[in-house]
């Protein structure tokens, strides 16, 4: 049986960036591997967002952690494992579900095909909705959310993968 295709990869070194669109503005938004561990089943990552938006710039250092049960960013779980169309979780106010297993898409860093596509409700979908959709190998390439608070859009730009250097 063939393994499942990564979609959230935790590998020291990878850089994805992004374009960003939000209420505020356009910015820039850069994820960063910085350091993988391995314990008892589980691979831990520490990982740095670094956004810049209106002349501001905030880094924000984080966690993030594969295990048998999902894949979690900052605490909050991104996708449980094994993916399969249909499943559903929770994370409040949020609810999820795999909508697709082989979705296309074409962001400024190119078309990717085979991925993931998540869809979200928040507040039961009276607070807004949304969808992001992960490459295989690569992890998030493009967000879209309409957050009735604060509606935003991610499109992966660049990403550098570690022994293959700048992809894009």
């Amino acid at each position: 049986m063939p393994a499942d295709p990564d979609f959230y990869p935790l590998i020291p070194g990878l850089i994805r960036e992004y374009r960003s669109r939000g209420a505020a503005g356009t910015g820039l938004v850069r994820f960063e591997v910085l350091s993988v561990s391995w314990k008892e089943g589980k691979t831990l990552a520490r990982c740095r967002r670094t956004r810049s938006q209106g002349g501001g710039l905030e880094t924000k250092d984080f966690t993030a952690r594969r295990e048998p049960s999902g894949v979690y960013s900052s605490g909050q779980k991104e996708f449980p494992l094994p993916v399969w169309l249909g499943r559903r979780w929770r994370s409040e106010p949020v609810e999820f579900e795999v909508s697709e297993l082989e979705a296309v898409v074409t962001v400024p860093a190119g078309k990717f095909e085979g991925c993931l596509k998540v869809f979200y409700r928040i507040g039961g979908g009276d607070g807004g909705s949304g969808e992001r959709i992960y490459a295989p190998g690569i992890g998030l390439v493009r967000e879209d959310c309409s957050d009735e608070a604060d509606p935003f859009e991610l499109a992966l730009t660049r990403f550098v993968l570690p022994g293959r250097g700048d992809v894009v």
